[in-house]
């Protein structure tokens, strides 16, 4: 590929531009990571995704647990609960083939992240009830629980779940 890029420079600037833009794209691409600080912008691409994804969980989350505590008048604690369920099966496939990358299939991975979701979910519920307990309020429990959840979610899928090893990107 260098050599087919140093050709490329050597035409006219349109060109220079092309290979510019393909070496820029190579740059911010998470394959291929050989070296301590390719895999620290690895993490950093990974972190970036995640918080995308999260960005949409949260909206789910969110959404149902609104639901259900205001409008159904389901206690903050059980609304929490289910809403966090919800966004299970949609953070299993998000963060296995968008944050992670990781095409293939492995039987281990949906118990791992069950396993890690439900550690989570105790993580989760226990931030959740402590803070509401102390300040009274739901919103602010809310988003407690959920960064904390979030920092240990994000480790685990790393290093557990879909961590080097455990599948194979493309």
């Amino acid at each position: 590929m260098a050599s087919e890029a140093f050709a490329l420079i050597r035409g006219g600037r349109g060109v220079r531009i092309i290979v510019c833009l393909a070496l820029e794209r190579r740059f911010f691409s998470d394959r291929q990571i050989d070296s301590p600080m390719s895999e620290f912008r690895k993490t950093v691409l990974q972190a970036v995704r995640f918080a995308l994804v999260s960005a949409v969980s949260l909206t789910i989350d969110y959404g149902v647990y609104h639901l259900l505590a205001e409008r159904f008048e389901v206690s903050s604690s059980w609304a929490k609960r289910i809403s966090f369920a919800c966004i299970a099966i949609w953070g299993f496939f998000a963060h296995k083939l968008f944050t992670f990358r990781k095409r293939r299939y492995r039987a281990s991975e949906p118990i791992r992240f069950a396993l890690l979701y439900f550690t989570g979910w105790m993580l989760n519920s226990a931030v959740h009830d402590l803070a509401a307990d102390s300040g009274g309020a739901s919103n602010p429990a809310f988003l407690v629980a959920t960064f904390v959840w979030a920092c240990w979610n994000f480790a685990g899928q790393k290093l557990f779940v879909f961590g080097p090893g455990k599948s194979d990107s493309p």
